[in-house]
């Protein structure tokens, strides 16, 4: 081989990295799982019962998985309104897939609140959701209430419909019973939320949504309300 030729050989070895580097993708943006929302909510309405109006919230979350059908959701959730109301909590599911389309729980919290009609209290239930076709989702839960000495039962139906990739309308119907629960017993509640979602990109969207809740017995509240967070992806 000639000294050109040994030369050109060199230099053409020489540019291979840089011309594999060019070739490679650029580094995509990493998510770590870790889901936050803001948001304002003019009365916080729970279970029927009416805790503050003009409320402020914030709500940190994540989900970890256990295995292919495990997993363990956990959170905390801060709250101020009105009257120097305050609420702070945390949670934790256990979620197993027992099926496609079929998942059964166990849920535990704890909530401290400074002002409103609830006592500071530790949950613990159990819960199942089922798919459904039509982009429905059914969920039965029912939990112990140490704060309330009772228990409270819940059954809702949501519904999600994308209208484009960006946009999409999420509803939700349902209905609780009570048992020894802060004096009711008996069906509780009828409520209703509708929540438009605009998702600005993969980190962040934001939501405002349309809310009520109706007693169905003596001690019951008519309560409808609105609001709008803004959830961000990390």
């Amino acid at each position: 081989m000639t000294a050109p030729a040994r030369r050109l050989l060199i230099l053409s070895l020489s540019l291979l990295p840089a011309v594999a580097a060019a070739d490679e993708e650029p580094p995509k943006s990493v998510f770590y799982g870790l889901e936050v929302f803001s948001g304002y909510r003019t009365t916080y309405e729970f279970r029927n019962f009416r805790l503050a109006d003009h409320v402020v919230e914030l709500q940190a979350g994540t989900q970890v998985a256990v295995s292919n059908d495990l997993s363990l959701s956990l959170g905390a959730y801060a709250a101020h309104g009105e009257a120097g109301f305050t609420e702070s909590s945390a949670f934790f599911d256990l979620r197993y897939l027992f099926r496609e389309g079929t998942t059964l729980g166990l849920s535990n919290s704890w909530r401290n609140y400074d002002g409103g009609p609830l006592q500071d209290t530790y949950e613990f239930g159990a819960f199942i959701e089922q798919e459904l076709p039509a982009n429905l989702s059914l969920r039965l839960g029912h939990l112990t209430d140490s704060g309330a000495s009772g228990t409270y039962s819940s059954l809702e139906l949501d519904h999600t419909h994308q209208f484009t990739r960006e946009l999409s309308l999420h509803s939700r119907i349902g209905t609780s019973y009570t048992n020894s629960y802060y004096g009711r017993d008996g069906w509780n509640d009828i409520s209703a939320r509708v929540r438009l979602r605009y998702r600005f990109d993969a980190t962040w969207s934001i939501s405002p949504y349309l809310g009520s809740s109706f007693g169905l017995n003596d001690e019951g509240q008519d309560t409808v309300y609105a609001g709008i967070d803004l959830e961000f992806l990390f």
